[in-house]
């Protein structure tokens, strides 16, 4: 009974890491799409200074969020006691 037991806890750990992962995700996506269509706006009108300018930001944010996901990830993963 007590395998059981345990097996059903890990599937629930996993699931939750799933589930928590899966919503960072969708955040880092969400952010890149913005940071894409910005740099859309910014392609279509903008002097070479501006763009040269919001496109390192941009760069920059994409970098911040590409740590973000990856720090969130492994602390999820330590959560649920994953070894990584």
């Amino acid at each position: 009974m007590g395998d059981n037991n345990t097996t059903m806890e890990m599937k629930a750990m996993f699931e939750s890491l799933f589930v928590d992962i899966t919503k960072r995700f969708d955040k880092v996506t969400n952010n890149f799409a913005k940071l894409d269509a910005r740099l859309t706006n910014i392609e279509q009108r903008g002097s070479k200074e501006i763009t040269i300018a919001t496109i390192a930001k941009a760069k920059m944010e994409r970098e911040a969020i590409n740590k973000e996901l990856e720090v969130a990830t492994k602390q999820a993963m330590e959560a649920a006691d994953v070894p990584s």
